[in-house]
């Protein structure tokens, strides 16, 4: 998953802890960072390593001038991609007064508070995979805002029935918030 990815219908592995405060710190992965050293490798080492293998002087290396912006462009890129990957991070906390998220890098401006008291529900949802081997589930929490869609937090995300039940049980109990979904109904029910 790419940092661009984290608020989107994909949600990360997300399991926010079991008392309050809840919190979740997410990173990019690692293997992101493989994309800007790649560039880097194709557009400043090779090239580096091309003009010092022909043992070309700098004044052959201005009258090809476009090898030196191949050069800055890739080392440049390659530097901020990297940049951008390593500083990039996004947190969320819930305490018993509010709900803060905290975005760093690409996501800064994903940063804000809330009390808890403008969270009115926990909202289940449930994806069925059929083309995955063993068909296996995946099960969601959100805690939803009661005005703004886009402050709403996921607070767990995972394929394990068991542990998504234990949670949505504890999370409703420590928020003291009611659940709303088709998971919801079959709980009550069974």
């Amino acid at each position: 998953m790419r940092f661009f990815e984290v608020n989107t219908q994909a949600p990360p592995s997300v399991d926010m802890g079991g008392h309050l405060p809840l919190r979740f710190i997410w990173r990019p992965l690692l293997g992101d960072v493989v994309y800007a050293v790649l560039i880097g490798t194709w557009f400043c080492v090779i090239p580096a390593a091309y003009v010092l293998d022909r043992g070309l002087s700098f004044t052959a290396l201005l009258e090809n001038w476009w090898f030196s912006i191949v050069f800055f462009l890739g080392g440049l890129f390659s530097v901020a991609g990297t940049l951008s990957c390593i500083l990039t991070r996004l947190e969320v906390e819930v305490t018993s007064s509010q709900v803060r998220q905290s975005g760093g890098g690409a996501l800064r401006d994903k940063t804000w508070n809330e009390p808890l008291e403008r969270y009115t529900v926990l909202r289940v949802e449930r994806r069925h995979h059929p083309d995955w081997i063993g068909t296996k589930d995946e099960f969601g929490i959100h805690l939803c805002h009661a005005e703004d869609a886009s402050r709403s937090v996921l607070l767990y995300w995972g394929r394990s029935e068991r542990r998504f039940q234990a949670r949505l049980s504890r999370y409703s109990k420590l928020l003291g918030l009611g659940v709303q979904g088709a998971l919801a109904a079959r709980r009550a029910t069974g």
